[in-house]
């Protein structure tokens, strides 16, 4: 028979030891949620990052079709200034918004089927 005094050193004993293993479990799962929170973090920011180059390919894509059209206004307005004939001007004026935008008139596409 075991003594009432060391029953009651080993019930404490066991509690302590219980305690010491909760304890270690919870620290196990914050340590998981941890490792899932920084997951997220990285993420986050490598979403971020892809969506910035993706806006920086944009705007460069966007700022070269500027260039573009402007490049074209200016050879436009050249060859209009330096038609001889309204006839020209004319035809020059509509090459010019033809090479802008091929759809702004039914006329681009006689000119892209036949071309001078």
């Amino acid at each position: 028979m075991i003594i009432p005094e060391i029953r009651k050193w080993l019930v404490l004993g066991a509690i302590f030891v219980l305690l010491l293993l909760l304890g270690s479990i919870l620290a196990m799962c914050h340590a998981k949620d941890e490792a899932r929170e920084a997951n997220a973090g990285k993420t986050i920011a490598d979403g971020r990052t892809a969506a910035s180059a993706d806006v920086n390919d944009i705007r460069d894509a966007a700022d070269e079709r500027i260039a573009a059209i402007n490049a074209d206004v200016k050879d436009a307005t050249d060859a209009i200034r330096n038609a001889p004939t309204a006839d020209a001007r004319n035809d020059a004026a509509l090459r010019g918004l033809c090479d802008i935008d091929p759809s702004a008139s039914p006329d681009c596409r006689l000119l892209d089927a036949n071309p001078r």
